[in-house]
């Protein structure tokens, strides 16, 4: 408050900003519940790095799952982009990210 006991703008600004991210935060929706998944086995592909993978399901039908904001090391020379960019990050070699993502 300023010497007259009124708010500045900067913090009517603020109590508003709150207000409205409280009413955003309570409007969520309820989280459905898991779907569970029986007779499911997985099926390896050349290709799965950790992060996706293959299953089938108990009638025959294939999934790809994708395991979100879950990065595991490439597995195959074709995303050399994505290697480096992965080595960079975790601080190792070219090489030793590749073999992680072979692991």
């Amino acid at each position: 408050m300023n010497a007259t006991g009124f708010c500045s703008p900067l913090m009517r600004l603020s109590i508003l900003l709150l207000f409205l991210a409280s009413l955003l935060c309570s409007a969520a929706t309820p989280a459905k519940p898991w779907d569970k998944l029986d007779g499911v086995t997985f099926k390896p592909q050349r290709w799965d790095d950790g992060d996706s993978f293959h299953c089938t399901l108990a009638d025959g039908n294939e999934l790809i799952l994708r395991l979100y904001f879950v990065d595991t090391c490439e597995a195959e020379k074709v995303y050399a982009d994505r290697i480096r960019d992965q080595s960079a990050y975790f601080g190792i070699t070219e090489a030793e990210s590749l073999a992680l993502g072979k692991g």
